[in-house]
């Protein structure tokens, strides 16, 4: 049975480059797992150059649905780091989600290290 978010703090989320005024709505769709890995991609988070609050939405709206967030981590947007990532996450979490690393160009790893971490 998918648990679904019930209140309206999950429903919101900041878009930490337009500031911390700026929100947007997040469509959380009800997820089936006990437990869930966040894998925030991209240097700059890593360098602080970007602030992550995406990790933060993620996390009530995972706590929200009755799922435990058992790991947060950030890795630079290369793509053996995310797969390297994805696939020890994936050893202790029913859920890995991954944040990141869609940009244009070089910084477009983030399904292809999916799916590499998958196929292995």
């Amino acid at each position: 049975d998918a648990k679904t978010p019930t209140s309206d703090s999950n429903e919101y989320g900041l878009l930490a480059p337009l500031g911390p005024s700026r929100m947007i709505k997040v469509n959380v769709e009800p997820i089936e797992a006990d437990s869930a890995s966040l894998v925030m991609v991209g240097r700059e988070l890593l360098d602080g150059t970007l602030e992550d609050s995406n990790s933060l939405t993620l996390r009530l709206a995972l706590k929200e649905m009755g799922v435990r967030v058992d790991r947060v981590v950030t890795v630079p947007g290369f793509l053996e780091a995310v797969q390297n990532e994805v696939r020890h996450s994936s050893k202790s979490s029913d859920v890995v989600i991954v944040v990141g690393g869609v940009g244009p160009g070089r910084e477009d790893v983030s399904v292809a290290a999916v799916a590499a971490a998958h196929n292995e």
